[in-house]
């Protein structure tokens, strides 16, 4: 019985090798669809690195940058000769009025910014007679005193007096503009102290600058300049010395120019003043200010005393206001002509009345006043014919008007 009957376990074996054989056909059937995902065990157990998806692809154009073109630059075309000698130039016109720039180096840069500040002015031109290193101070040097003299005096040319043209008859060029020699001084500008700071003599004696004596004569030959000028009726213009960088230099200037400020008083000369001008908010020295355009610049040199160029036209701008100032008092006024005609001619026409600078006051709140002084009132009479009725209704007398039946200012009730 034993031979005939299957043993368990041999029963049991087949079972699970069958099973395997199974498993492996399914596993050999699925190995194509494993290459294209995750695998059998990984889609049974998860794991396993998924493949990336490829993007789609499109078809995109890749454009080049584009290059900047820049324009060439046109070429300033350089005027042939014959076209700038067709060009018109402005016609030089010779100046008629005069202004005589005196005094030391500060003088010498006054000049050449008067030339700037009156350049507007072709009719001004600006004589530059200032000396380098002289005052009034060292006569055995410089004589200004008779300096003047000698350029106001009658029977000279302009050509013949101090610091003109050698030749008679010839001409200054001052800047842009040409100086006739023959010509008379309008106005005078005096601009000096700086070289004055020191002692002087006269007639064989020395006096030292801080003594009364010093002063005296300082002040007398201070005035005989400006009285040379006042007997000759030309105005003149002194400009006092700036604060300075040096306080002790700037102490000494400040009595001098009390001694020209005194002058001036006495000769009815203009002084002005331009101290302050130069200072800074607390009236102490700076180099450097607004010029005359309002920009922070550098107006003094670096010794503190002279002017840069910039320093120069201001110190002219405040020159500037008296110098035109006292040419358009010299002015004579030119009264209208009336051109006759006809027979007439020939025949010098009368002159016209001179116009007033201004005419007659007129308060625009006066009352009205009649012939004799009466305030003027409207008139009683009235020309009563010729009113309106219906203004004489309603304006005059504040009458209502009368209503009409069916006019709209008819409020009578039931309607009539």
């Amino acid at each position: 019985m034993a031979g005939s009957t299957a043993h368990p376990f041999r029963t049991r074996a087949a079972g699970v090798v069958a099973m395997l054989g199974l498993i492996l056909l399914t596993f050999g059937a699925l190995a194509p669809a494993q290459a294209q995902g995750w695998g059998f065990f990984g889609g049974l157990f998860g794991g396993g690195q998924p493949q990336q998806a490829q993007p789609p692809q499109t078809d995109r154009k890749l454009y080049a940058p584009r290059r900047r073109v820049v324009a060439p630059r046109p070429r300033a075309v350089e005027p042939k000769d014959s076209e700038a000698a067709a060009a018109p130039k402005p016609p030089a016109v010779p100046p008629t009025h005069f202004v005589a720039v005196l005094g030391d180096s500060l003088g010498q840069i006054l000049a050449s910014g008067l030339d700037d500040a009156l350049s507007d002015r072709p009719d001004v031109g600006v004589l530059h007679k200032a000396r380098d290193s002289t005052g009034l101070v060292r006569e055995d040097f410089y004589n200004w005193p008779k300096a003047v003299e000698e350029l106001l005096a009658p029977d000279k040319s302009v050509a013949d007096k101090p610091g003109a043209s050698e030749k008679p008859g010839a001409t200054d060029k001052v800047g842009a503009k040409t100086i006739p020699s023959h010509e008379k001084i309008d106005v005078a500008v005096m601009m000096i102290g700086a070289n004055d700071r020191q002692s002087l003599s006269e007639n064989g004696k020395t006096y030292e600058s801080d003594s009364d004596e010093w002063t005296a004569i300082y002040t007398r030959r201070a005035m005989a300049v400006a009285e040379a000028f006042k007997k000759k009726n030309i105005p003149l213009i002194w400009v006092g010395v700036p604060i300075t960088k040096s306080d002790d230099f700037a102490d000494d200037m400040a009595a001098l120019n009390d001694i020209y400020r005194e002058v001036a008083a006495k000769t009815g000369a203009t002084f002005v003043d331009t101290w302050e001008a130069f200072s800074d908010d607390n009236g102490d020295f700076s180099a450097f200010g607004p010029d005359i355009n309002g920009q922070t610049v550098r107006l003094r040199s670096a010794d503190g005393i002279h002017f840069t160029k910039a320093g120069g036209r201001k110190l002219a701008h405040f020159v500037d206001t008296h110098i035109r100032r006292a040419l358009d008092q010299e002015k004579p006024s030119e009264p209208a002509v009336a051109t006759p005609h006809g027979p007439e001619a020939g025949k010098p026409g009368p002159t016209a009345a001179a116009k007033p600078d201004a005419g007659p006051v007129k308060v625009l709140t006066e009352a009205p006043l009649a012939t004799n002084g009466v305030l003027v009132v409207p008139s009683q009479t009235r020309d009563v014919a010729r009113r309106d009725p219906l203004v004489e209704t309603t304006l005059v007398k504040g009458e209502a008007q009368a209503t009409h039946p069916g006019r709209a200012d008819d409020a009578s009730w039931p309607p009539r």
